[in-house]
């Protein structure tokens, strides 16, 4: 060790965690990186571990770390593409994210229903019984997926009209899927759908009165 005359010098080690990454963070941010194509088990295993964590009870640090750049990536391949692979681990980090993070992705999956209804009722489903098996029932209906097929961004903001077209829009895309598996996951949606469409209509009547 150099020594400087008139200095004692301590050694200090840092330890190595506070230079390790986000465990959570590489194996998402390379399957968003890949556009969808690649690394999706290996990120969807460790987003249930979180969400099965989260459910047990345990404080999981919110997912943010992702950054508002690869969230949108992510985003514009859940609703701009309807990449499958992008709608399933939407919905299994959604839960995980906070604040403007958590509504973007949200409003993203809500615009799935249209972009690909087929896998935004599997994707549903999936957390349904995910939520269920773990008795969270009620955690998914009345905190985390509580509007989710009706959740939209700005763009809405002002326009009841516009937003009711686009919720029937969604109601007849999801309508179209006869699949058994996901049957509960689609009477969910279209419940909410129904209810989120007559609540705005009674709000344009009040206006117009």
């Amino acid at each position: 060790m150099k020594r400087f005359p008139g200095y004692i010098v301590i050694p200090f080690f840092v330890p190595a965690w506070l230079f390790a990454a986000e465990p959570s963070s590489q194996p998402c941010k390379d399957f968003i990186l890949a556009d969808g194509r690649e690394h999706y088990e290996v990120c969807s295993k460790d987003l249930k571990a979180k969400n099965l964590e989260r459910l047990s009870g345990k404080n999981v640090a919110a997912a943010n770390w992702l950054g508002e750049d690869l969230l949108s990536r992510l985003c514009g391949q859940i609703k701009q593409v309807g990449n499958p692979s992008a709608i399933s681990i939407g919905f299994q980090l959604a839960p995980l994210l906070d604040g403007a993070y958590a509504e973007e992705v949200y409003g993203a999956l809500g615009e799935s229903t249209v972009k690909n209804p087929e896998a935004f009722l599997k994707s549903l489903q999936y957390m349904l019984d995910m939520y269920k098996k773990a008795r969270k029932e009620d955690v998914f209906k009345k905190y985390d997926f509580r509007y989710i097929s009706a959740q939209t961004n700005l763009e809405y903001v002002d326009h009841p009209a516009r937003e009711i077209a686009a919720m029937r829009n969604r109601k007849a895309s999801l309508s179209k899927i006869q699949d058994s598996k996901t049957q509960e996951a689609k009477v969910y949606s279209l419940k909410i759908l129904d209810k989120s469409i007559s609540k705005l209509s009674k709000g344009i009547k009040l206006v117009n009165k």
